[in-house]
């Protein structure tokens, strides 16, 4: 295990995120790493572990510490597992805390907030013992840890880790991929999506930037409407708003089609654009046009979504929701028709 992890190369955000890490622990006691699902989140804390020793637990360790209990001794489950752990090592490493505070803070689970005091009296035990704690999450660090830790953030992949992260899954295979235009096209791709992509790609034969764009386009390009079944419109059946169309071919269309252009002016695409008029000006046309130009992903959001329907807020954030994962793909357009009143 030891000899596989020193194997795998961290990318530059990864990297820093470990180092930092790595140097609080030598200032503080209880430590956590943010990362979103698929940034290397467990990688990073095993090398961690490598380095500081010391326990590390998972949610396997946790569901092994729940079988002796009822199904909803949750609390007690946990803080037996940390009490053991903290008897025996120095250091405590925590990976995935989230999967436990998510059925915790579930609105229907019926031992609100106990969880949070089972944390608390598992930082002052350790605090107590002068031992370390350094747990993993993906989302928000709940209270007891918020006011209390050292906290590090994998931060959002750059071209430089789409580089680090695709060589270390291909090799020397890698060296000529463009990932500014990979990046450029797909400027959230996580960790575990990258390699994905790379791993299809050598089983296929085909490996350059291409072929890997177009993997990105199939696969994390998800829409609630086919393209296909938006009306065709381009710029030359748009009347009247030349402006617009201006706006949109400088800072949309052209530094994501023509990448000499872009590279020799220094432009960046927009990643977001927000059409706004009264009802009749072209809003929706526009936004057809922009779509099929980019051979984009369309959402559509309409007054039957929401007029009436008691779950209309849950349809609308699971709408935005797959449109945010579509950053993976940021070719897409989200087209919003609300007829609301009042």
């Amino acid at each position: 295990m030891n000899k596989q992890i020193e194997n795998i190369v961290l990318s530059p955000a990864q990297q820093e995120a470990y180092e930092g890490l790595l140097n609080g622990s030598a200032a503080g006691d209880v430590l956590v790493l943010m990362a979103r699902p698929g940034s290397g989140r467990t990688t990073i804390m095993r090398k961690l572990h490598e380095a500081l020793g010391g326990a590390f637990l998972a949610i396997r360790d946790f569901m092994h510490s729940l079988s002796a209990r009822r199904p909803e001794a949750i609390e007690e489950a946990f803080l037996q597992m940390m009490e053991q752990a903290l008897a025996h090592q120095q250091t405590v490493i925590v990976d995935d805390l989230h999967v436990v505070t998510r059925v915790v803070e579930a609105c229907e689970y019926p031992r609100a907030l106990l969880f949070d005091a089972a944390l608390t009296a598992i930082l002052g035990e350790a605090a107590g013992m002068r031992k370390k704690l350094i747990f993993a999450i993906d989302d928000e660090v709940p209270w007891p840890l918020a006011r209390r830790a050292f906290t590090r953030k994998v931060a959002e992949f750059a071209v430089e880790d789409y580089a680090a992260l695709c060589r270390s899954f291909l090799g020397e295979a890698a060296n000529g991929f463009d990932f500014d235009q990979i990046h450029r096209f797909a400027p959230a791709l996580t960790a575990g999506q990258l390699r994905s992509a790379c791993r299809w790609l050598s089983h296929a034969g085909t490996v350059d930037t291409a072929a890997i764009v177009e993997y990105l386009r199939s696969h994390y390009m998800t829409g609630n409407v086919e393209l296909q079944e938006v009306q065709r419109v381009s710029w030359t059946d748009l009347k009247g708003v030349d402006g617009v169309i201006r706006e949109l071919e400088a800072k949309v269309a052209l530094p994501f089609e023509n990448d000499a252009l872009r590279a020799e002016l220094g432009l960046k695409p927009k990643r977001g654009v927000l059409l706004a008029g009264p009802p009749g000006t072209g809003k929706t046309t526009i936004g057809r046009a922009l779509a099929h130009r980019l051979k984009g992903k369309f959402f559509l959001i309409d007054g039957t979504m929401v007029a009436g329907k008691w779950d209309f807020q849950d349809k609308i954030e699971k709408v935005f929701s797959a449109a945010k994962r579509n950053r993976a793909g940021s070719r897409f357009h989200r087209r919003c028709r609300r007829h609301l009143r009042g």
